[in-house]
């Protein structure tokens, strides 16, 4: 009798590695772990009565599925409002699939699918986020670099091995801005140029000074709101770039030696303070004057002829 020897290779492949991983679009970074995320995200100081939608998830971020088949699921499980925006009492939420659903929809808890994946390329996630905004003014909201905007709790499962995992990304604001929530606009939200025409030296004061002889620029503020029954009070806050030689000044770009000051009822208004004004039936009006000054102690190149501009915006918001 012969013996016939019989060699059995047995192979085992373990689909308990990374199934599924996600990229940050922003530094080109992988991640397939439990791996909470941090991003920054350009914020405009401008907001519109109800929606804006200040980002979108898959300009920052985008997944895939390892393998190439079977099927990967990611699901949006939480929405939190940075807590700036969520005591300013901001609304806010996404947009997944078309369908809106606000941060303290119930849907959420138990998971709303962003989408499910069974190929091997990376697919942004394509997630609008967005703040709600009430019709009446309300307090003005200061957003500091690095303040979170939102955060988003996803969970993903993979339908090939069952391993799940839970991601937090957290969205934070890129830059300093200025948030005024309601829909009164200032003169109509059209730009508001301040032209001083051609100026001389003789034209030019010094910082914390107006004489008649200096070249101001009286600019008159016409206020409307969408509801023609709002009777409140409101403060209007100069935001601007500050003078290199005096703080109550606005910067002026390219000439180190000139800045740009404003006055309302007589009283200087520098950079990020504010001065009151009143809204009835929905309407208001106010003035500014805008004065040139210059450095007292001027140094080579501190000023130049030619052409100036200095840039500002007008906040309004509730004392």
């Amino acid at each position: 009798m012969k013996n016939i020897l019989l060699i059995f290779t047995l192979c085992f492949f373990s689909v308990q590695g990374y199934a599924f991983t996600c990229l940050n679009l922003i530094t080109g970074d992988t991640f397939s772990s439990n791996q909470n995320q941090d991003v920054m995200v350009p914020v405009q100081n401008e907001l519109v009565q109800d929606e804006n939608i200040f980002a979108n998830v898959g300009e920052y971020f985008a997944c895939r599925n390892d393998y190439g088949w079977g099927q990967d699921f990611m699901d949006l499980t939480a929405v939190d409002m940075g807590p700036k925006l969520a005591a300013g009492g901001v609304k806010g939420g996404v947009y997944i699939n078309g369908q809106r659903y606000y941060d303290d929809d119930p849907a959420l808890a138990v998971g709303v699918n962003i989408y499910t994946l069974t190929a091997k390329e990376w697919t942004p996630m394509d997630v609008d986020m967005f703040f709600d905004v009430s019709s009446t003014p309300g307090s003005l909201i200061v957003i500091n670099q690095g303040d979170v905007l939102m955060r988003l709790t996803l969970f993903f499962r993979s339908g090939i091995d069952g391993v799940t995992r839970t991601y937090i990304w957290t969205f934070r604001a890129a830059n300093d801005a200025f948030l005024a929530t309601g829909s009164c606009s200032i003169n109509d939200d059209e730009v508001i140029e301040v032209d001083f025409g051609d100026i001389s030296d003789a034209d030019i004061g010094y910082p914390g000074t107006m004489s008649p002889t200096q070249r101001h620029k009286q600019i008159e503020l016409n206020y409307r709101c969408d509801d023609p029954r709002l009777n409140l009070d409101i403060q209007i806050m100069l935001n601007a770039g500050i003078s290199a030689f005096t703080t109550n000044g606005i910067e002026v770009k390219g000439v180190s030696g000139l800045a740009v000051e404003m006055y309302h009822e007589g009283n200087i208004i520098p950079p990020f303070s504010s001065f009151r004004s009143r809204i009835e039936n929905g309407t208001g009006h106010d003035s500014v004057v805008f004065n040139v000054v210059r450095t007292p102690d001027p140094q080579m190149g501190d000023l130049q002829y030619g052409e100036f501009e200095a840039n500002a915006t007008l906040v309004m918001s509730t004392p």
